[in-house]
């Protein structure tokens, strides 16, 4: 598999602006002015080597709903296909908002509701799974049900 194509979109937004990319991978490069924030991950590193001969280096080692930076000291956040890993989407996009500067941006791409097999056929989340996700304070030790840690869907968009 080569790269896929910078995004056209990305680039019309956040050029000459410096974010963090959330879970960055080397097969879906952007081309931006970024950090790379996430966790070391065996499967996912040998996935992208396989893929392109690398992985994406990781600058920032946090989970996403938790990043060791100052409030409001980036242009951006950007995260490509990562929230859905995420078990509590609330407190994460908190977390990036957070992060961000005022008139920032937030620059968020999730997966088709079908892209991933083990997704197909279940029902869209709704809001009050969101809501109540976040008044439980959900973590992926809470929700075992969901699959492994950083390898499944918490939620389906």
């Amino acid at each position: 598999m080569k790269k896929f194509p910078e995004s056209l979109v990305a680039h019309k937004w956040l050029d000459g602006l410096r974010g963090l990319e959330i879970g960055p991978s080397a097969h879906n490069p952007f081309g931006l002015d970024t950090r790379n924030v996430g966790l070391k991950d065996d499967i996912y590193h040998q996935e992208q080597v396989e893929l392109v001969g690398e992985a994406a280096p990781l600058e920032i080692l946090a989970e996403a709903d938790s990043i060791p930076i100052p409030s409001e000291s980036e242009d951006f956040v950007l995260s490509s296909h990562v929230i859905e890993h995420c078990p509590n989407f609330l407190k994460t996009l908190f977390e990036w908002y957070r992060i961000i500067k005022p008139g920032g941006f937030l620059f968020v791409i999730t997966p088709q509701p079908d892209a991933s097999p083990s997704d197909r056929g279940k029902p869209l989340t709704e809001w009050d799974h969101l809501v109540e996700d976040y008044v439980l304070n959900m973590t992926s030790d809470l929700e075992l049900g969901a699959g492994r840690f950083l390898h499944c869907h918490y939620n389906i968009f």
